[in-house]
């Protein structure tokens, strides 16, 4: 029998490209509403389920998930699955916070009518600095090296590079920071923008570097306004003392990452 439980709480989706903050930003908007621990500030996240629809959160990654999310998805098809497989479990929160890659916002904002969305843009300045933070926190944690091999093998492709490196062990690669993060720059594919909607009050655009230069402080009221929810003076104080927090505990990337870097 199918567990799901249907509700109409409110559903902040966090959109973002891979090392741009998103989980971060997760827990910023449920510290706007409750107490939080920033148990490890340069991750920026307590725990993966604290910060997801309640469980885990291996669904939002899912094949199933990003195919129904992607760019050139039918909406009607996209937005009818995701109502029918995407698992809101039950918890105290009276919202569900989701982070996740999402190529396309308007199917989410069909499926449900209680959705809203913010999405972290980027532009190329701020690639080094994002795959950076993909490979330290990302690649370090959930160890899997292994998903590096098809960037390996698209630069040797396309940019008849980095022959040398034996991609069916990446594990030997992993101290090395530096070419990981040349590998994920150069042998990623392009990161679409996400499609905006049509309502633009469902969709708040913040910039990475806004989160970098603790310019989302000066951005919390409109944030605030955005999700519709009433957040007191001591729950807004503590929000922009767990941003300088984070901020404070990132790793600035120490390269710029040029594609003539290696042979």
């Amino acid at each position: 029998m199918n567990t799901r439980i249907f509700n109409k709480k409110p559903k902040f989706f966090v959109s973002y490209p891979p090392g741009a903050g998103g989980q971060f930003l997760c827990l910023l908007i449920i510290s706007l509403q409750e107490p939080v621990v920033l148990i490890d500030g340069f991750s920026g996240h307590p725990h993966l389920a604290h910060i997801s629809a309640g469980l885990d959160t291996s669904f939002q990654f899912s094949q199933g998930f990003l195919t129904h999310t992607s760019k050139d998805i039918d909406l009607e098809v996209g937005a009818n699955w995701l109502v029918e497989n995407f698992q809101f479990h039950n918890i105290d929160r009276n919202y569900y916070t989701i982070h996740g890659l999402l190529k396309n916002i308007d199917v989410i904002t069909k499926a449900w009518a209680e959705a809203k969305i913010v999405h972290i843009s980027v532009d190329g300045t701020d690639l080094d600095q994002m795959w950076y933070n993909w490979i330290l926190k990302s690649m370090t944690f959930h160890n899997d090296w292994y998903r590096l091999k098809p960037k390996v093998q698209r630069i040797q492709k396309q940019y008849n590079k980095l022959h040398w490196v034996n991609h069916d062990n990446m594990d030997s690669y992993r101290h090395d920071f530096k070419l990981c993060t040349y590998i994920a720059k150069f042998g990623s594919l392009p990161f679409d923008l996400p499609l905006q909607h049509n309502n633009l009050d469902r969709c708040y655009w913040l910039k990475f570097q806004d989160i970098f230069n603790k310019n989302l402080i000066n951005q919390l009221d409109q944030l605030i306004d955005f999700l519709c929810i009433k957040v007191s003076d001591e729950r807004k104080a503590a929000t922009i003392q767990l941003i300088n927090e984070y901020v404070d505990s990132q790793k600035i990337i120490p390269w710029n990452i040029l594609l003539e870097d290696y042979q």
